[in-house]
């Protein structure tokens, strides 16, 4: 027992002396984790686009979800980040000014002595400011621990289970690919509705109610965080267990939540994630997309997708009109279903691989329409892999030198049955 009490006493000035020093290491760890989680909004971008490639339309909205989810974990972090070096900062500067002049000296004040006194009366004790900031640096980054890796891992989760969910959909009933889903929901919700029963006044010392509090959220948080869940839960449990000493740090992870938010929604209108909720934002019949252009689009610094087709300028000077359409990896599946000659049995069949090159190509010109104004064009099509977003796609050449100068619009469509809706639609106007 007494070598026990000698070994706390000899750790304790360590770690004693390692949070007064902690603050150099905060300042040198937070600039860099500020410009690398800034770094992270291109993920996000990337992650955006990758949905629009792989997923089905009508999947998009789950796309968004996952991508959106994403976005407020990384601005959450950005917004901790700031706040950290900023109040770090104002702490290193509250320390060296208390250092110089260690309390309020009413005898030297540039003021009339009855001023300063009453004025200082309504300010914070510098020592009581000091202690404060700094015990809002210390929790910050925990707090961007936990919001880190839950997100984190929801986000790569729900991404692999939508992926295999397509990949298995071929050969697997629906309904069974969405059990995992299911029994992870029940569990959730039975979690929920159990920690708001087992927290009300009446149930807090209620013993069994408290156990069943305490196998529904042993059972939900290693399925909803992931393999970190007890790092996550140990960082949530000291907060809520320390909520009544200091209810100030635990709403400030309210706060940062609110801060990501906002700067989300700020963020969100420079990626293409809206276009997975709804691409008339960006296409409709009334509205010109700069994104259409390769003249606007070699003047983007982000610019690496394309969600349109694309033409050289939105005024044409030459003969004809370059016009390159992006085909998406989650035509794949349709193109075997309506295409002759790309269904597995054929496609394995064939001994030239040429015939299967043909049979594709032929197979995007039926599905792909092209309009200007109403009129309709049959035009030859090469695959052609476009030269900075290295998208594969279609090239195109529409036939303009017997028109006389004005404005026209290129209608392009992707249908694959006639009397069907059209399952992409853009609308490309120009002049010549």
């Amino acid at each position: 027992m007494n070598e026990e009490i000698t070994h706390k006493t000899e750790k304790r000035p360590w770690i004693e002396r390692l949070k007064e020093e902690s603050w150099e290491a905060e300042l040198l760890v937070s600039a860099l984790a500020l410009f690398g989680t800034f770094q992270l909004f291109s993920i996000i971008d990337w992650l955006a686009n990758y949905f629009i490639n792989v997923l089905p339309m009508h999947q998009y909205d789950i796309g968004y979800m996952i991508t959106f989810y994403a976005l407020i974990a990384v601005s959450t972090l950005c917004a901790m980040f700031v706040i950290h070096f900023s109040l770090r900062a104002y702490w290193v500067g509250l320390v060296g000014l208390n250092s110089v002049f260690p309390d309020y000296d009413f005898d030297n004040s540039l003021f009339s002595p009855i001023y300063t006194k009453k004025l200082v009366k309504i300010l914070p004790r510098v020592l009581d400011t000091i202690q404060k900031v700094d015990q809002l640096c210390s929790v910050i980054f925990s707090a961007a621990f936990a919001v880190l890796f839950m997100f984190v891992y929801l986000v790569i989760f729900s991404t692999l289970y939508l992926l295999a969910f397509n990949l298995l959909l071929p050969f697997v009933a629906w309904w069974v690919l969405l059990f995992p889903a299911a029994i992870i929901a029940t569990i959730s919700v039975i979690q929920i509705l159990i920690s708001s029963i087992a927290n009300l006044k009446r149930f807090k010392h209620n013993e069994r109610v408290q156990h069943y509090y305490y196998i529904a959220v042993k059972l939900s948080w290693p399925l909803l965080n992931g393999p970190m869940h007890k790092n996550i839960l140990q960082v949530f449990m000291m907060f809520t267990t320390n909520f009544k000493k200091d209810k100030a740090l635990s709403f400030l992870i309210i706060v940062f939540l609110l801060v990501g938010t906002f700067v989300s929604i700020s963020q969100i209108t420079k990626t293409h994630i809206l276009y997975l909720i709804n691409s008339d934002i960006f296409f409709n019949s009334t509205k010109t997309y700069n994104g259409m252009y390769a003249s606007e689009n070699e003047k983007r610094e982000n610019f690496s997708y394309l969600i349109s087709p694309e033409i050289p300028s939105d005024i044409i000077q030459e003969n004809y009109v370059k016009l390159f359409i992006p085909i998406y990896k989650s035509e794949r599946p349709l193109q075997k279903q309506y295409c002759d000659g790309l269904n597995e049995e054929s496609a394995h069949s064939q001994t030239n691989g040429l015939h299967i090159q043909n049979a594709y190509l032929q197979c995007y010109q039926s599905y792909h329409q092209i309009f200007l104004d109403d009129e309709e064009l049959k035009l030859e099509m090469r695959k052609y892999d476009h030269p900075i977003t290295k998208q594969f796609g279609v090239l195109a050449y529409i036939p303009i030198h017997d028109k006389s100068p004005g404005a026209y619009t290129l209608m392009v469509t992707k249908q694959f049955v006639a009397d069907e809706q059209p399952i992409r639609e853009w609308y490309i106007p120009f002049r010549k």
